[in-house]
């Protein structure tokens, strides 16, 4: 999903279907808060 959005940024837009659903910045934002706190439990 991060990957996805940061694909239509690159490409101007703002926002991406990814998976069906519609996906912005807020959705990618809570997305890399949940992978950021995943990696600090695996140390």
């Amino acid at each position: 999903m991060i990957a996805a959005l940061e694909q239509a940024q690159a490409n101007g837009r703002a926002s991406c279907i990814y998976d069906g659903e519609h996906i912005d910045i807020a959705h990618v934002k809570t997305a890399q808060e949940i992978v950021a706190r995943a990696k600090s439990l695996d140390n």
